[in-house]
C-alpha cells in the first residue's frame, strides 16, 4: 500500500506541477482490494456450508481446517487518493 500512495503522490505532483501549481493538503484516500485469491474464497464458502449430524439428530458445523501451502500469493489492490489543488502566482 505504501508503495502505491507513494506513486499516487509523485504522479499528481507531476500533474500539479504541469499545471502550474502544487499539491495542498490530502483530503480523500480510498483503498479497494481489487483480488481475492479464488481457491481461498472457495475453500471459506465450502467449509462454512458444511455441517455435520450428530447421533441426536443435531446439525453442527464440521470443524475447519486451515489449509497451508507453500508458495506466494499475489494481492493486487486499488488507491484512489484525492489532493487539493493550489495555484501557483501568476
Amino acid at each position: 500500500m505504501q508503495q502505491a500512495v507513494t506513486k499516487a503522490r509523485g504522479e499528481a505532483e507531476i500533474a500539479a506541477t504541469a499545471a502550474g501549481g502544487t499539491l495542498g493538503t490530502m483530503f480523500e484516500m480510498i483503498i479497494d482490494p481489487a483480488s481475492i485469491p479464488r481457491t481461498y474464497l472457495d475453500q471459506v464458502v465450502v467449509t462454512s456450508a458444511a455441517m455435520t449430524m450428530g447421533s441426536d439428530g443435531s446439525r453442527a458445523p464440521m470443524p475447519m481446517q486451515t489449509p497451508v501451502e507453500a508458495g506466494e500469493s499475489l494481492v493486487l489492490a486499488s488507491v484512489r487518493v484525492r489532493w487539493q489543488f493550489t495555484p501557483g502566482a501568476r
